[in-house]
């Protein structure tokens, strides 16, 4: 009431006093409430999901109400009891947690079983520890929520990884950094990333069966050899890496054979590789990266790598050789003239520098480029479909054509015409070195390089433009033009022979594609000759097994060409091959080897066994 005066005791300001008091008690009220309401959900937002932290020391638990997470970190235990302990005896209000995890710890030597009780994780992270082993059901609770696994650089001596099949949920397994030495057959439908680069791994004991799996590294073991099944079951494998592994000095055949179709990445830099043997590398896909770069090649042979670069030039793929010793000579000029596959090679120079996209082709017009056979025109109709491809002026000559010749069907010829009728001179001695005689072995012949003018190899007439030998003997030969043959040759010394014999100019070399430069398995080859051999009585054709798969038993008998003992042959057996850990050969014997026993300490390369079926 304006302009009225109230003093304290008057009945009106009474009355207006209690009139007011209950919304000032309701507001207290209100106010207290949500002050306890606040304070309560502080408390719930903080702890809610987490035991009291005096019951899980030395572990902490956090809770984030942003992300939702509740993370248990045991970094601070001195011992496993410690950590099985946090977990058993306090009270935990949520059994599925997020994350727990063990970093930079040296007194926690292992996870035993049970450690985590009836808790369970999404994500397991221990990092730099000093843990040795792992207990196979320490996962256990875990197994239908589990998605990341990280172990790593840590001590870990071995690992429980029958479990993997178990881990429905599991996506990620990291191990890297730790002490493996053996990885057996893996199983996984789930996991999708495999981390086992940087231990001391120096086997695999099967194939991975994870068909999931995108990226893969096992860089830094020393491994130089992977089972012959191991990429079979990666079909979405999408990054391999194996860098710094020991796959040097020769990749041999059939290394890696991926199998899926969306690879992009192999990544193999720092493995002192000098040689790829053909098909070392297959199912690459056009836009897949190869990363050699930093090793040891110093020739690109075209068997080997023709067949990369002709898929990898239909998309983005290319093949990187920064780094490596290449020599830019006759070995490289079937590349570097080929703009289409030239274009897949990424970082790769001479010795002296120079880029391949600058070298100068015409230094290239004695080098052979043709990757079949040069044809002159009357025989054109001769070349198979899709094959011939224009000549150039340093290549075949200009009227001729590349291609490849149609095989014609025909009847075998006559085979294994061994005559026991000795020529005139030639002395008749014991089986044991019996001097060469064109009627007795008139299927074998003479190698020659062009180069050292002498023999390098003896071989056997199995066709007409067709000789059998070692590949050990050409392993170190690419041009074909460098090499010729002697037929009706008798003695090693060119003076005794028959002069009128003309040397016979080979077309072709082809190695067995399984062929191993260390160990000599399929020590096989092929020659080509440029025009048919001759049959007579002095020059007929060796038979070659009739069934595919012939082992010769231990004991059986047959005869070689020695050509360093003058041509005379020598009886040879079967006998068992013996490991001597001296000789490369006799170290890793297979089933595509057999070994034999003579008298003689003077081989000759390209010795080929003869045995007489009865």
């Amino acid at each position: 009431m304006v302009g009225t005066e109230h003093k304290l005791g008057s009945p009106l300001v009474l009355f207006e006093l209690l009139a007011i008091r209950p919304c000032l008690v309701m507001l207290i009220s209100l106010t207290l409430c949500h002050l306890i309401l606040f304070s309560w959900g502080t408390l719930v937002t903080s702890h809610a999901p987490c035991p009291k932290p005096q019951d899980i020391s030395p572990c902490t638990c956090s809770y984030s109400e942003e992300s939702q997470e509740v993370n248990v970190d045991c970094s601070g235990a001195i011992t496993s009891q410690s950590i099985l302990d946090a977990f058993s005896n306090a009270y935990w209000p949520s059994i599925q947690l997020t994350k727990f995890r063990l970093s930079e710890n040296d007194k926690v030597l292992t996870l035993p079983d049970g450690v985590f009780g009836n808790i369970t994780f999404q994500r397991i992270h221990a990092y730099q520890t000093k843990m040795r082993t792992i207990n196979a059901t320490t996962f256990k609770s875990s197994r239908s929520r589990l998605q990341s696994l990280n172990i790593w650089n840590s001590r870990l001596e071995d690992f429980p990884f029958a479990i993997l099949p178990e881990l429905t949920q599991l996506k990620i397994l990291d191990l890297h950094g730790n002490a493996l030495e053996t990885v057996p057959a893996l199983e996984s439908e789930s996991l999708q990333e495999l981390y086992l680069y940087d231990n001391q791994i120096v086997t695999f004991q099967g194939k991975l069966t994870i068909p999931n799996l995108k990226s893969l590294n096992i860089g830094g073991n020393p491994i130089s050899k992977l089972p012959s099944d191991f990429f079979e079951d990666l079909e979405n494998l999408e990054v391999f890496w194996c860098p710094s592994c020991k796959l040097g000095p020769i990749l041999t055949s059939r290394t890696f054979q991926f199998h899926s179709p969306v690879l992009r990445e192999v990544g193999l830099f720092f493995n002192t590789i000098s040689r790829l043997e053909p098909r070392a590398i297959t199912g690459l896909t056009m836009n897949t990266s190869v990363e050699l770069w930093s090793n040891q090649i110093d020739s690109l042979e075209e068997k080997s790598f023709r067949p990369m670069l002709k898929e990898l030039s239909k998309g983005n793929g290319y093949i990187s050789l920064f780094g490596n010793p290449t020599r830019c000579d006759c070995s490289v000029a079937w590349l570097i003239s080929s703009p289409d596959l030239l274009k897949s090679v990424k970082d790769a120079y001479c010795l002296d520098g120079t880029a391949f996209t600058d070298f100068d082709v015409t230094l290239f017009k004695r080098c052979r480029l043709c990757e079949h056979e040069c044809v002159d025109p009357k025989q054109a109709s001769l070349c198979s479909p899709g094959t011939t491809t224009p000549s150039r002026p340093h290549d075949c000559r200009p009227e001729e054509s590349c291609c490849k010749p149609k095989i014609p069907k025909e009847n075998p010829p006559k085979c294994g015409s061994k005559r026991n009728v000795h020529s005139s001179g030639a002395a008749n001695t014991s089986m044991d070195q019996t001097p060469f005689n064109f009627d007795e072995w008139p299927w074998q012949v003479a190698i020659y390089s062009v180069n050292e003018q002498s023999i390098i190899c003896g071989g056997a007439l199995i066709r007409e433009k067709w000789v059998l030998t070692s590949a050990g003997c050409l392993n170190k030969f690419q041009d074909p033009r460098i090499l010729f043959v002697r037929l009706e040759k008798l003695h090693s010394n060119e003076s005794r022979d028959d002069q009128s014999m003309e040397p016979m100019k080979v077309s072709k070399i082809i190695l067995h594609d399984d062929f191993n430069a260390e160990n000599y398995d399929s020590n096989v080859a092929l020659l080509k000759l440029r025009k048919r051999a001759e049959l007579s009585q002095r020059v007929q054709l060796v038979c070659l097994p009739s069934e595919p798969w012939v082992n010769l038993k231990e004991g059986t008998r047959g005869w070689v060409v020695n050509w360093r003992l003058n041509g005379t042959t020598e009886e040879m057996v079967v006998s068992k091959c013996h490991q001597d850990t001296a000789h490369p050969i006799t170290r890793a014997t297979s089933d595509k080897v057999f070994c034999s026993t003579n008298n003689s300490k003077n081989s000759d390369s390209g010795l080929l066994f003869f045995h007489f079926d009865k």
